[in-house]
């Protein structure tokens, strides 16, 4: 559809579905200058990969920083403990920001064994939280170009 319609704007959930490699979607964003991508669910897969080459995962992030937007996957179901959710929710997230701020080696649940964190600029951190979901889905509402 990307390769159809070149011009269209389009938002890749999960990574685009290629979390496995960072190079095959560096390749991908490369050839679409119109995609971006959520981290929703695969922020562990980044961090699986930083174990063994951080440098790609941080070039990666600094390469594609106005086209990376953080997203998760938590669904509230009827029923559930609203609390427990809540504190893993923000357990979660705490986790992800640790991964994308800091610099400290570190363990999550979803990873075997430890890898740094990435302590992107600041600038980037605001891009991938807030200001890429802005520019992108507001022009992707308003018809409007999103500018990247």
């Amino acid at each position: 559809m990307l390769e159809k319609f070149p011009g269209l704007k389009f938002i890749g959930a999960h990574l685009a579905s290629l979390e496995w490699n960072v190079d095959e979607l560096a390749s991908r964003l490369d050839k679409f200058p119109e995609l971006a991508v959520d981290t929703a669910s695969r922020i562990s897969h980044l961090q699986h990969e930083a174990k063994t080459n951080w440098k790609r995962i941080y070039d990666f992030c600094m390469n594609y920083q106005d086209r990376i937007i953080y997203g998760t996957d938590i669904i509230l179901h009827p029923g559930e403990d609203q609390s427990e959710i809540e504190k893993e929710t923000h357990a979660i997230r705490l986790r992800h920001w640790n991964f994308f701020t800091g610099s400290e080696m570190m363990n999550v649940p979803k990873v075997d064994g430890e890898f740094k964190g990435l302590k992107l600029p600041k600038r980037v951190v605001d891009k991938i939280y807030r200001t890429n979901a802005e520019k992108w889905f507001i022009g992707l509402t308003n018809g409007k170009s999103n500018g990247a």
